[in-house]
């Protein structure tokens, strides 16, 4: 499996750099984490186009309901996500929708999206923003969101240190109520 992934890694473009993924005591898988070092400077607002969680912010998800999923072999959308220096951040998808809505925000996780379907997609991706001195206001990644169907989903950002998660209807090909 090592192996594969760093073939994924070194073949594959257009979605998060190289990510650590790794196992929990008892067998749980962790979530993927996408730091500093695969994001770059990101959007500085957000706009009426954008879905805002906290500090976390996933650009352009609006726009899906007037866009075809034509990301991800036809599973996705192209939804990059942002969030504010020195903040750490987990995205996840809730347990009933898991298998029907995921995300995408590493190499490997964007090959088993396009040869196998929205099954194989993380249900959750830990952000890390740049910090320091240097740091841009905002780190984004490319990446994005898969769904089975035009659907109105809603996606959870826990922040580290906090223990009650911010919930949000993402509109993925479906207005939100």
């Amino acid at each position: 499996m090592r192996c594969f992934v760093a073939v994924s890694v070194v073949v594959l473009a257009g979605c998060g750099g190289a990510a650590t993924a790794g196992v929990e005591p008892g067998g749980v898988a962790v979530a993927p984490m996408v730091s500093c070092r695969e994001g770059g400077p990101g959007a500085a607002s957000v706009e009426g186009r954008d879905v805002g969680m906290g500090p976390l912010t996933i650009l352009f998800a609006r726009r899906t309901v007037r866009n075809p999923r034509d990301a991800f072999n036809g599973h996705g959308w192209k939804l990059p996500v942002t969030l504010r220096a020195t903040e750490t951040a987990t995205m996840s998808v809730p347990r009933r929708l898991r298998g029907r809505v995921g995300l995408v925000f590493t190499h490997a996780t964007q090959s088993r999206v396009w040869r196998h379907g929205v099954r194989l997609a993380d249900s959750k991706v830990s952000f890390e923003a740049c910090s320091g001195e240097d740091a841009p206001a905002r780190t984004g990644w490319p990446g994005g969101i898969v769904a089975d169907r035009p659907r109105c989903a809603t996606l959870r950002v826990r922040l580290a240190g906090v223990a009650k998660p911010i919930k949000r209807q993402v509109p993925l090909g479906k207005r939100c109520r």
